[in-house]
């Protein structure tokens, strides 16, 4: 959070957004300070042990043993993201060799276990969110749903 604070600093913009882990950064960065917009996507904000950590053994050991593919695939479907099985494992490894995007999340998967660990460091009941002062914008992803037209205009 310190890094996010001095680099608002530095640069003196009063906006923040984060995702996952980022967002939970934004959101205790604007317990600190006053912004004109914070912004977070899914933050990873742990209320009444609502982030589930049973699967960390089993993926760090996944991890240990060279298995990146497969620690993605188990800890995304672990959280309700993604199926799992061979295929899509198979579909991952390939991503994660044969495209920048993919070998970028691949670098970072190590970092998953640290950043579960301090989300579940700041486990609260979310009262703690209720004395922001600045602006917040919420967002959550989910399954895409058919509109009608009507419903666009």
């Amino acid at each position: 959070m310190t890094d996010a604070l001095d680099v608002l600093t530095e640069t003196g913009s009063r906006q923040i957004f984060g995702h996952s882990y980022g967002g939970l950064v934004a959101l205790h960065v604007a317990l600190r300070t006053d912004l004109d917009r914070v912004i977070a996507y899914e933050p990873a904000v742990s209320i009444d042990g609502s982030l589930p950590t049973a699967w960390l053994p089993r993926y760090e050991q996944l991890l240990a043993e060279g298995r990146d593919a497969r620690a993605m695939v188990y800890y995304l479907h672990a959280l309700g993201f993604m199926p799992s099985g061979p295929v899509v494992t198979a579909a991952v490894w390939a991503m994660q060799r044969f495209t920048a995007e993919g070998r970028a999340i691949r670098e970072v998967l190590p970092t998953v276990v640290r950043e579960l660990i301090v989300a579940r460091e700041m486990e609260s009941d979310g009262g703690r969110y209720a004395t922001i002062t600045s602006p917040v914008l919420l967002l959550g992803g989910g399954a895409p749903r058919r509109t009608s037209r009507r419903e666009c205009l």
